[in-house]
């Protein structure tokens, strides 16, 4: 197990970024796995599994 409470997981590939005038940066289509400890994540399939399912 690598962490006692939990881990954030950005999952940015299908994300669209707008680019503005401006130093502004925007993104929207981001993806967010909040995976608690014996959670795992996929990261080729960009997928979340629970321990048992």
């Amino acid at each position: 197990m690598l962490g006692d409470s939990f881990v954030k997981i950005f999952d940015a590939r299908r994300a669209r970024l707008n680019q503005y005038d401006s130093d502004m940066v925007g993104a929207q289509g981001i993806r967010l796995h909040l995976l608690p400890a014996g959670e795992q994540f996929e990261p080729k399939r960009g997928r979340a599994t629970l321990p048992g399912g």
